[in-house]
């Protein structure tokens, strides 16, 4: 299984774009290098978020056992339902105490932090499309900034302003607020930047506002994945001042940051954008850029073999990188580039946007938006081909001290009732009927949702117990080797939501080579959605069983007979 991260946007901000009636950035730390000047400071929650709680055993066996129904016929689920006895009443209790145990000694972090970092370092698939997300930014209000090298220029300037707030610790905290009325207001910060950091995260729990876990922000520059044999190491040099920039093939670098670690000018940034731009150097005859796209291991022992980039100098400011590349190097990237040109061949990618309406119309109907695009999935996937398979919706824990994501597991008993619904039998139900099957979904989803968040779903837990008794050099248990679990983390539907006012639509490959890998965004007034299939799967057919669904839906919420 691979798992799927919930991304989460930057604050969205006005860049500063050359030559525009704007204020330039200044050359010391005025205005210009900041995003914002947060009065609490940006950690000043982290030392107290709570834990990550270690869900009872009794429960994450009941939750499994009710994602396990829709996807079972009876006598496998009486089996499942055995291997489950099993395991909570025998080795798995052992697990449990084991893993408190060894959570209550580590207060300083999660219990599925440290296994689920060597889950996704340990792993040897490439991580382009198995691990990498896409996104498409929306356009800029003003089409004129839309040309590219102004808008490189903006986004360069506007990410290293982030960098620059961050580390200056002038980035406001990520606050979830449940009453912005209380606690998003100038008077509630200047109170709480008073109240000690081993404190703060109560005070904000006073007012119903829900500090986030930002311990991985400093990772969101000067960092990368060093491949390694067997296990790949995460790298992060605050001190690099420079821009990697890719183009056709080609590496170049120069400096974003001076020497007092301010911005240099955005005139400037612009100028080195459009040297490099104007460089008009064939594309090289071994592009390095494929060798990430290997196995991971293939990678490392190829990376080896590069020790450093000879310099040759194209202007005073721009680096372009040249690689002394031996036969190894050479050969390896052909067979990297194959290797992803045959992929790539398979991969199809489409998407739809659902003009009937969004947020604002599915909560007057009192649905949750997130359980509608889901059951849509849902129905589509049934319409398609006559079943209901594991899907697998990720959820942030970051209200929690290191907290990863949980799994939302919306394929449920409820779902499968109400597609079947719709799909197979329109006919014998009418819209009342139809809405309050939807309705018992959304409060389901909404139940599963609130869980994850909280840390109680079950797949985090049966995968720490796992890891556990791998380390323990313990037997795998049984529960682990019934076919109901290996079928349920064969994730064929993988989704994820991102919704950001930046963001025209995200996505990613399907995470199993017969699946769906399904990035939606409900937005106030529309739906997007963006599936990617392998041969094997067809993500058109897909995407026109999910219009239908909708569509479906929303005749049902206003009302109208469901047409075939």
């Amino acid at each position: 299984m691979v798992a799927r991260l919930l991304l989460r946007a930057w604050p969205r901000v006005p860049a500063v774009v050359p030559g525009a009636p704007r204020r330039p950035l200044s050359a010391g730390s005025g205005p210009g290098q900041y995003l914002q000047r947060s009065i609490v400071p940006t950690m000043h929650y982290q030392d107290s978020l709570p834990r990550l709680p270690v869900p009872k055993l009794e429960d994450t066996i009941r939750r499994y056992l009710s994602a396990q129904k829709p996807l079972l016929d009876d006598g496998q689920f009486r089996k499942t339902e055995e291997f489950c006895k099993n395991f909570e009443n025998g080795i798995g209790k052992e697990l449990h105490n084991q893993l408190v145990a060894q959570d209550k000694q580590n207060k300083h972090t999660s219990y599925i932090s440290g296994p689920w970092f060597d889950m996704y370092l340990t792993a040897r698939d490439p991580i382009v499309l198995n691990f990498n997300p896409f996104m498409a930014f929306n356009p800029d209000p003003k089409s004129e900034y839309n040309e590219q090298l102004t808008r490189a220029t903006n986004m360069t300037v506007s990410a290293i302003r982030f960098l620059k707030t961050l580390r200056d610790g002038l980035l406001e905290p990520e606050v979830f607020h449940l009453n912005p009325a209380k606690s998003d207001t100038d008077t509630f910060k200047k109170l709480i930047r008073f109240v000690p950091s081993s404190l703060s995260w109560y005070g904000a729990y006073l007012v119903n506002a829900y500090p986030l876990d930002m311990s991985q922000y400093f990772r969101l520059f000067n960092s990368t994945r060093l491949p390694r044999p067997s296990r790949d190491e995460l790298f992060t040099d605050n001190k690099a001042r420079h821009l990697l920039v890719l183009r056709k093939g080609h590496f170049y670098v120069f400096d974003v940051l001076d020497q007092n670690g301010n911005i240099v000018s955005a005139s400037e940034i612009q100028a080195h954008l459009k040297y490099i731009l104007s460089d008009n150097s064939p594309a090289p005859e071994f592009p390095l850029a494929y060798l990430p796209s290997e196995n991971r291991d293939i990678w490392a022992e190829l990376r080896q073999k590069l020790s450093q980039p000879a310099s040759t100098d194209s202007s005073a400011a721009v680096q372009k990188l040249n690689f002394k590349l031996n036969d190894a190097l050479k050969t390896g990237i052909i067979a990297a580039k194959e290797k992803f040109d045959a992929t790539m061949k398979t991969l199809t990618i489409d998407c739809i946007q659902f003009q009937r309406g969004g947020k604002e119309f599915l909560k007057k109907q009192k649905l949750s938006p997130d359980s509608v695009a889901q059951l849509a999935f849902q129905m589509a996937f049934l319409r398609q081909y006559g079943q209901t398979v594991a899907t697998y919706e990720s959820c942030s824990t970051a209200a929690f001290k290191h907290g990863r994501t949980e799994t939302i597991r919306p394929a449920s008993i409820f779902t499968k009732r109400c597609s079947e619904a719709f799909v197979r039998e329109p006919s014998k139900h009418n819209a009342g009927e139809l809405k309050q099957m939807m309705a018992e979904c959304s409060r389901y989803h909404g139940q599963l949702t609130k869980e994850a968040a909280m840390g109680q779903g079950f797949d985090r837990h049966l995968f720490a117990l796992r890891y556990l008794a791998a380390a323990k050099g313990i037997a795998l248990p049984e529960l682990y080797l019934d076919p109901a679990y290996g079928q349920i983390n064969h994730n064929i539907l993988s989704t994820s939501t991102l919704t950001s006012p930046a963001v025209n639509i995200g996505g990613f490959a399907p995470v199993v080579p017969d699946g769906f890998g399904v990035g939606y965004a409900v937005h106030d007034n529309w739906i997007g959605c963006n599936v990617s299939s392998y041969t094997g799967r067809n993500a058109q057919e897909f995407l026109q069983c999910v219009q239908k669904a909708l569509e479906d839906m929303f005749d049902a919420m206003e009302g109208k007979s469901i047409r075939t």
